[in-house]
C-alpha cells in the first residue's frame, strides 16, 4: 500500500510553531511529507523586527513511527541541517531576539470553586513513552556584539538522545571557528514518574577556548 501514496508537497508548516512568537517573524517554509510519517522543512527562518533571520535551516528532516504513536509510544528521529542562528547584542542593552517575543497579558486564574486567585495544581498524568534523537550538523553561530565587533562560530553540532523520559537525556554540543566550544552531559527531567522541568540536575561537562560574547 505504501507505493500509492505519493509524496505531499506544501508551501507552508508553520502551524504549531512557537505560540509566543510574534507570526510576522515566522518566514514561510517549504515542506514535503511523505509516508511513512517523514517530513521535510526546507528553508525555514525566524526573523527579528529588522527583517534579519535569527534562526534559518537549510533542512529540517523528522522521521516518526505512526504505528507506535497509535499504541501510545513516541518514537520520532530528528536531523537538523545547517542550521544558522543570529544574535545580536543590541545598543540599547537587549538582544534581538527578544523582539519576537509577545508581551504576555496578566491573566487572574480561577480556582476550581470559580473564584479568581491562585489556580490549584493540575492534576499529574503519568509519563508517555518517548524514545528519540535530535542531531544537528554544519550549524553556524554569528554573535554580533553592541559596538559592532562580530565573532562567527562553524562547525556546530549537536546530539540529543531520550531513551525514556525517566532515565536522563544525554546531550552532547560543540562549535569552532572565532573560538571552541564542547559540552557534553546529562539531564534528568522528571521525578517519582512524572516531568519536572523546574528541578533539573544533571553532570555537565563545559570546555571553553577563546570564547568571547561581551
Amino acid at each position: 500500500a505504501q507505493s500509492l501514496i505519493n509524496t505531499v508537497a506544501v508551501s507552508c508548516v508553520t502551524v504549531g510553531v512557537v505560540d509566543s512568537i510574534a507570526d510576522e517573524g515566522i518566514a514561510q517554509p517549504t515542506g514535503v511529507f511523505s509516508w511513512p510519517a517523514s517530513i521535510r522543512l526546507r528553508d525555514f527562518a525566524i526573523k527579528d523586527a529588522q527583517g534579519d533571520a535569527i534562526v534559518k535551516t537549510k533542512e529540517v528532516a523528522v522521521d516518526v513511527s505512526l504505528l507506535s504513536a497509535i499504541g501510545g509510544s513516541y518514537i520520532a528521529d530528528v536531523r537538523v541541517d545547517s542550521p544558522e542562528i543570529l544574535v545580536k547584542h543590541l545598543p540599547d542593552g537587549k538582544f534581538n531576539f527578544e523582539t519576537l517575543m509577545k508581551a504576555e497579558p496578566a491573566k487572574e486564574k480561577k480556582t476550581s470553586d470559580g473564584h479568581e486567585g491562585k489556580a490549584r495544581p493540575a492534576k499529574e498524568e503519568k509519563l508517555p513513552t518517548v524514545k528519540a534523537t535530535v542531531a544537528v550538523t554544519n550549524g553556524r553561530f554569528t554573535f554580533i556584539h553592541k559596538y559592532g565587533a562580530k565573532s562567527e562560530y562553524t562547525n556546530v553540532t549537536a546530539k540529543v538522545a531520550v531513551d525514556s523520559l525517566d532515565k536522563p537525556v544525554t546531550f552532547e554540543a560543540g562549535l569552532g571557528g572565532a573560538g571552541s566550544m564542547t559540552v557534553k552531559g546529562s539531564v534528568t527531567i522528571a521525578k517519582d514518574g512524572v516531568l519536572d522541568l523546574e528541578h533539573l540536575h544533571g553532570p555537565v561537562t563545559l570546555t571553553l577556548d577563546r570564547i568571547a560574547l561581551t
